[in-house]
């Protein structure tokens, strides 16, 4: 592909930042003096600053949608506040071709004490439309944002989720080359979000490049088709969404200290506890990636220091999305008759399991009522399942898991 297809290009970018405002304001002025006659900026760090961005490289072509993600400081956002131009680099060069469109912080860009109405010309100048340019479109900004009778009040009696829905169509149906959006999504109500991913896949249907941050990976997978993986300002990874995604998810999983080193230990008293979980044959602690014709077998191992007529297993498969795929409870009265400890192994037969990322959670219960939890483990596997027919007509409330308990001791 031609470079001219190249719409946003990052050659090792650094930026440094200062914990201490007081000593930030001071490094300001002495780096603005160096500008001034003529020195570079240093990398070197000075008493309170770190690096937020490492010498990072990336580029992105048209018509590509790429995920940023990353933990809480992992410097998502100030890459994304680097490409708007709201902040300069200390090392390295950004280059930015075409309209550039930016969701980046709640509200940004917009004057509390003007209408909607105004700030949605006040927002396409920005972008360098002329009133003229905005008029034939006005109409559809204001429908898509579905803010028809709120149009003409002052932007300070919005919400957060109506600014939201404002700033982004505006964005929208302006059409500019590259879109950056930030975590912004997230606060708009459900039905919105949906229509605003649609629009996303539209707009990189017409060749718009679009730079998406999310903590959700399942939306990072529902509409990118390459994903960049932060951590501490670096880049770990950078590929195929499905693929950085898996690796991104499994890294978490295993900081929290892996399956059954984690959990909430609800009631003590009630003498019952998942020591660990694992996912056959390999017994990874961090899951399995299957194909789309394997069954999965989960070993759930119970420590039993009581026994009552009322223990439970409970099991849910959620999606990366969060989405609650299956759930069940099953009693175990007949298979635990005395103290010990018990391998339960949930079996899903074959092909059961759709393509994508599941996350499946486990608990040990007292009762049929679901807050008596006395221990749960929360996403305590993963699993991926590779490829396969996604209009196939197979579905996550048809499981039907095998469920055999063993005494181990």
């Amino acid at each position: 592909m031609s470079d001219d297809q190249v719409l946003i290009s990052v050659e090792g970018v650094s930026k440094k930042f200062c914990r201490s405002l007081r000593r930030s304001l001071w490094f300001g002025v002495t780096d603005l003096a160096r500008e001034v006659v003529g020195m570079r900026r240093s990398l070197s760090l000075r008493s309170g600053e770190f690096l937020a961005l490492q010498d990072v490289s990336l580029a992105v072509r048209r018509g590509e949608c790429v995920g940023l993600i990353g933990a809480n400081g992992a410097g998502k956002s100030t890459l994304l506040k680097l490409l708007n131009g709201l902040i300069r680099p200390d090392a390295g060069h950004i280059r930015m071709r075409g309209r550039v469109g930016a969701l980046i912080e709640l509200g940004a860009g917009f004057s509390p004490i003007l209408t909607g109405r105004e700030n949605i010309y006040v927002n396409a100048a920005v972008l360098g439309l002329s009133k003229r340019e905005v008029e034939p479109v006005f109409d559809e900004i204001v429908e898509f944002s579905q803010l028809g009778e709120f149009i003409d009040a002052p932007l300070q009696s919005y919400s957060s989720g109506m600014r939201v829905r404002l700033g982004f169509s505006v964005a929208a149906q302006l059409r500019p080359d590259v879109l950056l959006v930030d975590e912004v999504l997230a606060v708009g109500d459900l039905a919105f979000r949906l229509k605003a991913l649609n629009r996303i896949r539209s707009l990189i249907e017409g060749g718009t490049s679009i730079f998406f941050v999310s903590h959700d990976t399942g939306q990072v997978l529902n509409v990118c088709n390459r994903a960049i993986w932060l951590d501490r300002g670096v880049v770990v990874s950078d590929g195929a969404a499905t693929e950085v995604v898996r690796e991104y998810e499994r890294s978490q999983l295993s900081a929290r200290g892996g399956p059954g080193e984690v959990g909430l230990l609800l009631d003590p008293e009630a003498g019952l506890a998942i020591s660990r979980i694992r996912v056959a044959p390999d017994e990874d602690p961090m899951g399995a990636t299957l194909a789309p014709g394997d069954p999965l077998e989960l070993l759930a191992y119970l420590e039993i220091a009581k026994v009552t007529k009322d223990i439970v297993f409970t099991f849910g498969f959620r999606s990366a999305s969060q989405e609650l795929l299956y759930g069940e409870r099953v009693s175990l009265q007949d298979a635990i008759g005395s103290p010990g400890s018990y391998v339960l192994r949930l079996r899903v037969p074959p092909g059961r399991l759709m393509p994508g990322t599941h996350l499946i959670s486990c608990g040990l219960a007292l009762g049929s009522d679901f807050g008596e939890y006395a221990h749960y483990i929360h996403e305590s596997a993963l699993v991926s399942v590779e490829g396969g027919d996604p209009t196939a007509k197979v579905g996550y409330f048809e499981l039907n898991p095998e469920i055999h308990v063993e005494r181990t001791g």
